[in-house]
C-alpha cells in the first residue's frame, strides 16, 4: 500500500513534470499537507525508513530539488510526527 506521503509526492511529480520550467522549481515536503488517516496504509513509515525512501526514490524524480528540511524538523521535534494534527 502506498502511504499519503508518497501518494503526494507521485501526484505532484506527474502534474508538473512536463512543465516548462520544472527544472528550476523548488519542491517544500511540508508534513502538515496531508490526507487523513483513514486506513492502516496511510500511516507513514517510521522516520529512518521515510527519510530514506524520500532520498533514494524521490529526490532523483525531482532531480534533487525536494526541500525535506519541514518534514526533517517535524520528525525531530515530534514522535510520531504525525499525530499532533489528526483531528
Amino acid at each position: 500500500m502506498i502511504s499519503p506521503m508518497r501518494r503526494t509526492l507521485e501526484t505532484a511529480y506527474y502534474i508538473f513534470k512536463d512543465h516548462p520550467n520544472f527544472k528550476n522549481m523548488q519542491f517544500i515536503v511540508n508534513p502538515d499537507l496531508r490526507e487523513k488517516i483513514t486506513i492502516t496504509g496511510d500511516v507513514p513509515l517510521n522516520n529512518s525508513q521515510l527519510a530514506k525512501e524520500l532520498q533514494e526514490v524521490y529526490q532523483p524524480m525531482f532531480q534533487n530539488r525536494l526541500d525535506l528540511s519541514k518534514l526533517e524538523q517535524a520528525m525531530k521535534i515530534r514522535e510520531p510526527w504525525y499525530l499532533s494534527n489528526l483531528a
